[in-house]
């Protein structure tokens, strides 16, 4: 793996960490191919039962990194989508941990990560989210 994505075990637990505080975690081909290639091995290793994905730096991910797309590179694969997580998903559970400092519309802001088809083991935990009051939930 690149530096640009770290990988760490932490008990059963894989956690993949885009390393790019200087782009924001912006992504592009070698980090794309990081986090592809980290959960094959979260779901080809049995003794991990989940993975964590998250950015260093507080932030994680601005996206697509739009110098690199400009040179041609692409953080998407054909048949698994972006990152080769998004449309052919690990069959373990994958977290996303984000950091936000306030959530206007939290139900727009990370459908992203909430939209997701039956059976596809996707979750988002917010560090430090401070929600303004709803008189209705926003879902």
């Amino acid at each position: 793996m690149s530096g640009e994505v770290l990988v760490e075990r932490r008990g059963g637990v894989q956690v993949i960490t885009i390393n790019r505080p200087e782009a924001r975690n912006a992504l592009n081909g070698a980090v794309a191919a990081g986090i592809r290639d980290a959960a094959d091995e979260l779901d080809a290793d049995d003794e991990l039962r989940a993975g964590v994905l998250t950015g260093a730096g507080g932030t994680f991910s601005s996206g697509m990194d739009l110098k690199a797309f400009m040179r041609g590179e692409s953080p998407s694969f054909p048949g698994r989508g972006l990152c080769g997580i998004t449309q052919t998903p690990p069959r373990k559970p994958l977290v996303a941990h984000v950091r936000v400092l306030h959530l206007d519309r939290p139900g727009e802001t990370l459908d992203l990560f909430t939209k997701r088809g039956a059976g596809q083991p996707y979750v988002v935990t917010v560090d430090g989210a401070r929600q303004p009051p709803y008189d209705r939930s926003p879902y």
